[in-house]
């Protein structure tokens, strides 16, 4: 499903140049859950940006489902990134006048999905991720942790086949971080989605298939 070919990531910081990644390979399968945890800095964010197509490797390839994203338009891109691919970040990035309904429909105004098709999905989504009554809530009027579940059910807005999810856990207790982990496992399981996690804490990293570790900008092995 996802295929990375020695990237090279170097970021120029005045004169100097930061070497953010170091030639990294990578596969993941169709419907793998995949935990890529290491030390802030270890290249982990730099590399989920690259295969989500948010960022261009200064050297390498990444191909998903068979297409190379450095031989796309930025048309392309932003195709790939608004049908094939689901983000959920770490501050949930909801709009906060736009209730939590409102937040699950927007990705789908953009893939120019009719109103009542827009309102049921959203509905079902919200509903599977436990939250179908506060479907008409704003963001303000939830918890963090439903928050970042109005996120997740944005994210399969519009059917991706990836789930790419930066530190989804990171400002969350740790009840609700088991319950967003569990979430995204059971959305696994329904909707055979490929789920990408970048997380510093091994707790979380273990609801995954494999965890694989980075360090200095380099894929340094697997965690059993």
């Amino acid at each position: 499903m996802i295929k990375a070919e020695n990237l090279i990531k170097i970021y120029k910081v005045g004169d100097a140049e930061v070497n953010a990644l170091g030639g990294v390979n990578l596969e993941v399968e169709k419907g793998e859950f995949v935990s890529i945890v290491g030390a802030s800095g270890s290249g982990k964010s730099t590399l989920l940006h690259i295969l989500g197509g948010l960022d261009k490797p200064t050297e390498g390839s990444v191909y998903i489902d068979g297409r190379n994203l450095s031989e796309m338009s930025d048309d392309e891109l932003a195709e790939i990134r608004c049908l094939k691919i689901g983000f959920v970040f770490q501050f949930h990035n909801l709009i906060p006048t736009l209730t939590a309904l409102e937040n699950v429909e927007l990705p789908m105004i953009f893939a120019k999905v009719s109103t009542e098709e827009r309102k049921r999905r959203a509905k079902k989504l919200l509903e599977s991720v436990g939250l179908d009554d506060r479907m008409n809530h704003l963001p303000s009027q939830l918890s963090g942790g439903q928050q970042q579940r109005v996120a997740i059910a944005r994210a399969l807005a519009n059917n991706p086949e990836v789930i790419l999810a930066d530190e989804p856990t990171g400002e969350l207790d740790s009840k609700n971080s088991h319950l967003i982990m569990k979430t995204l496992s059971e959305l696994r399981e329904n909707y055979g989605v490929t789920i990408i996690v970048v997380t510093h804490d091994m707790e979380m990293a273990k609801y995954a298939d494999r965890i694989i570790k980075m360090k200095d900008g380099k894929i340094v092995g697997e965690i059993s």
